[in-house]
């Protein structure tokens, strides 16, 4: 019986200090808040210039994570389409593998199979295939 005495009057008297060390937080804190000369909230422009930097960095990352790879990759699409001649083997983005039987200004003819023909618009040539 005296040990849960003990342990009851350690475990009341770690609880009383705890409160006691909030209590003196919580009076430095409104003194310290009390003694602060109040502030105006900014303006527009004070906002304006604390977030360029952060804006721009923004806008940094997007433009070299996603804008940047996107005009290489058009790059790369235009100038394989420009290479693309009749007899080329090419794979389309649906996965269809064709002989290239004519090449138009809107279209190009694959031939994929015995007088099978199919015309497809040239955004959806994927590659040439070896």
């Amino acid at each position: 019986m005296n040990d849960e005495k003990a342990s009851f009057f350690r475990i009341f008297v770690v609880t009383r200090f705890l409160s006691f060390l909030l209590f003196v937080q919580l009076i430095a804190f409104n003194t310290a808040f009390a003694q602060a000369a109040p502030q105006k909230a900014p303006g527009l422009a004070q906002v304006i210039a604390d977030m360029a930097p952060m804006m721009i960095m923004v806008f940094l990352v997007f433009y070299f994570l996603v804008i940047k790879p996107q005009e290489k990759k058009m790059k790369e699409q235009k100038k394989l389409l420009e290479s693309i001649k009749k007899g080329d083997q090419v794979i389309t983005t649906a996965g269809i593998i064709g002989k290239v039987a004519a090449v138009e200004k809107d279209n190009i003819m694959l031939e994929v199979g015995p007088n099978t023909k199919i015309k497809f618009e040239p955004s959806h040539i994927l590659r040439v295939y070896e």
